[in-house]
């Protein structure tokens, strides 16, 4: 867990993360980040 309920996962062949969360019937994607961005670029994009 990153911030509150929202993961990572590091892809293992690419230099990218993807940011999601988890809800009972469907996985929301909010960030497809390469690893060269800020590390908070994405953070905007999380809501309440």
């Amino acid at each position: 867990m990153i911030e509150g309920d929202v993961r990572r996962y590091l892809m293992p062949r690419f230099a990218y993360a993807i940011y999601y969360r988890l809800f009972p019937d469907h996985i929301r994607i909010l960030a497809f980040k390469p690893h060269s961005r800020h590390p908070d670029y994405w953070r905007h994009r999380v809501s309440n």
